[in-house]
């Protein structure tokens, strides 16, 4: 045989042999019937997708004029500048997409136990999904009169103000304004009664000023791993269809919030806290679509800032792994790899656990997290509670330094199955 012959059958023999084991082959189940596993067509798949991004990536660092929402993501912004991403936007017509979203949330927590979590999600016809949640260890927990419900009415029609609450930016990614003025429902966190407890007159008043820069998720998530989650689906042109319509764009974002709160029979206080921020804007956002998610918001007593996360979206995203860590100033890395395991984590209990670890990878360093969750309310999120969700008010130890934050686990309600909005 000459070298020629030689060349090609080495050349050649890897796609055949690759080729003849996928047609051989068959898809395996997908675990528990929901999450996707690796099969045939895999390893091509994943660098088609990943080839894909990067290139979308390159071509599209900044959206063009005009673009559609639908056709951002997957390496490429929507907007070109911040002022247009950080701003309330509007919704498109409702006879068109009835199920478009544009939301705000932001938490805050502290060592000494003091925790604020509130976000308003614009729907259409002026509905909006609310929360707010305040810890004070002195008083306890304290919540929307409306909680576990979330859908409220008469938003506003611009803005992202309801109910006494009012969240508006004042300098894109750098400082957002917040306010509360109303009744908040004293709960019985130790005995997880979510529904009684007595109403109290509460003010809040907080300025969030950023620590980080911001993370995109349209753009700045792991090619690799935004590859490995796409790979694992079976393809159609269904399947891409649905991701185009259901694509929402976000980002994140780590700050500082400082401001007051007084609590009705309490001493006005003033509170320093650090936490995430996001705003997700989008046509469609179907709360019963999801299975689950778990997604870890925490800061350490050294500054860095983590996100951790994991979504399951079935026939669509049913495996996404999501992170960053951040730290003051510009630093940011990706999250490349974690060992957080949805199938053995909260599954078959349907809820938050109380202590748990996982590890993840963030550019070059590895991070191994202790989380111990110290209460955890129930809400509801979509018209009908179509998914079931814990507020995890977090402890954690991450490589030996001690830390603080949200861990919020999303099920689907599985006493609800009709219509969201």
């Amino acid at each position: 045989m000459g070298f020629l012959s030689v060349v090609t059958v080495l050349v050649l023999a890897p796609p055949i042999l690759y080729i003849l084991n996928s047609l051989l082959t068959s898809d395996p189940e997908p675990v528990l019937g929901i999450y996707s596993q690796r099969g045939r067509w895999f390893g091509l798949k994943y660098w088609l997708f990943y080839f894909m991004m990067r290139l979308r990536k390159r071509r599209g660092a900044a959206g063009r004029p005009g673009m559609k929402a639908s056709e951002a993501g997957y390496g490429v912004k929507l907007y070109d500048n911040v002022q247009d991403m950080d701003k309330a936007q509007p919704l498109p017509p409702a006879y068109f997409f009835p199920k478009a979203v544009d939301a705000v949330y932001f938490n805050g927590s502290n060592k000494d136990g003091v925790y604020v979590v509130t976000a308003i999600a614009r729907r259409q016809n002026q509905l909006a999904n609310v929360l707010t949640y305040l810890v004070l260890p002195d008083v306890g927990v304290l919540q929307l009169p409306d909680h576990p419900g979330t859908t409220l009415e008469d938003c506003h029609p611009d803005k992202h103000s309801i109910a006494g609450l009012t969240i508006e930016s004042v300098q894109a990614m750098k400082e957002w304004k917040i306010s509360y003025k109303g009744k908040l429902r004293l709960v019985d966190a130790k005995k997880k009664n979510w529904t009684e407890g007595e109403l109290l007159d509460v003010s809040m008043e907080f300025r969030w000023t950023a620590l980080t820069t911001y993370f995109d998720f349209d753009t700045d998530l792991d090619a690799s791993l935004m590859a490995d989650t796409i790979a694992r689906e079976k393809w159609s042109r269904q399947f891409f269809e649905e991701l185009k319509r259901s694509h929402q764009t976000h980002h994140e974002q780590f700050g500082k919030l400082q401001g007051t709160i007084e609590v009705e029979g309490h001493n006005k206080r003033e509170v320093t806290l650090v936490g995430m921020r996001d705003h997700s804007y989008g046509n469609y956002r179907d709360w019963s679509e999801l299975h689950r998610y778990a997604i870890h918001m925490l800061h350490l007593e050294d500054g860095t800032c983590i996100h951790a996360g994991k979504i399951c979206y079935p026939r669509r995203l049913s495996c996404l792994t999501t992170g960053y860590v951040m730290r003051p100033g510009d630093y940011k890395a990706t999250l490349t790899h974690s060992t957080f395991d949805m199938v053995t984590t909260g599954e078959k209990e349907w809820a938050i656990p109380d202590k748990y670890k996982f590890s993840f990878i963030c550019g070059k360093e590895r991070f191994d997290c202790e989380v111990e969750v110290q209460t955890a309310p129930v809400f509801y999120m979509g018209k009908n509670r179509e998914a079931k969700l814990f507020e995890g008010f977090v402890h954690v130890v991450v490589n030996g330094k001690k830390g603080w934050g949200i861990a919020e686990y999303c099920y689907h309600n599985r006493d609800v199955d009709t219509d969201s909005s």
